[in-house]
């Protein structure tokens, strides 16, 4: 954060997109894995939101995108610890949104499903590539959140795809 305004002067927009897979059914979970999982999805997105907020506030406004997923908003078997990461963002952005609020820093998530890309391709999900979501699809979310008009917010995008059953 400090680089990038040292560069440019300010913050204006921070999407938090780094996150891994993991964990299985709960009660085969190791706590290892579990602490993995947390500490990318989670504490990560936390430290990013924190650090970008702090210089958005001082600043007077800006943008923060949260990518969760559908397993921010919904849970299957299997899915434990993945889910669990992604409802933290969840209320994460949530509270955030709100505490932002009088200082002009927006704060959204989107929860996509399914997109062609490594993290996807590597779960046990029996989906061919060719029917996921196209990675710029989201890049397009993520544009259209952050050239909303002043006094207009979007707290949530769903992306799935096409046919999915949830």
């Amino acid at each position: 954060m400090a680089d990038t305004v040292a560069r440019y002067g300010r913050l204006d927009i921070l999407v938090n997109n780094a996150g891994i897979g993991g964990g299985s059914r709960v009660a085969d979970t190791s706590t290892e894995a579990f602490d993995q999982v947390m500490n990318v999805n989670l504490r990560g997105t936390f430290f990013c939101c924190r650090a970008g907020f702090r210089q958005m506030q001082q600043q007077g406004g800006g943008v923060i995108i949260n990518m969760a997923s559908v397993a921010g908003v919904q849970a299957w078997a299997d899915t434990g610890t993945y889910s669990a990461s992604k409802h933290g963002i969840m209320a994460l952005t949530k509270s955030l949104a709100d505490e932002g609020r009088q200082y002009h820093v927006k704060v959204s998530a989107i929860c996509p499903g399914a997109v062609a890309d490594e993290l996807v391709d590597a779960s046990p999900a029996d989906i061919e590539r060719s029917e996921k979501i196209d990675p710029f699809d989201i890049a397009e979310a993520a544009i259209y959140l952050s050239t909303l008009g002043k006094h207009a917010v979007v707290h949530q995008i769903v992306i799935d795809r096409a046919g999915a059953d949830w």
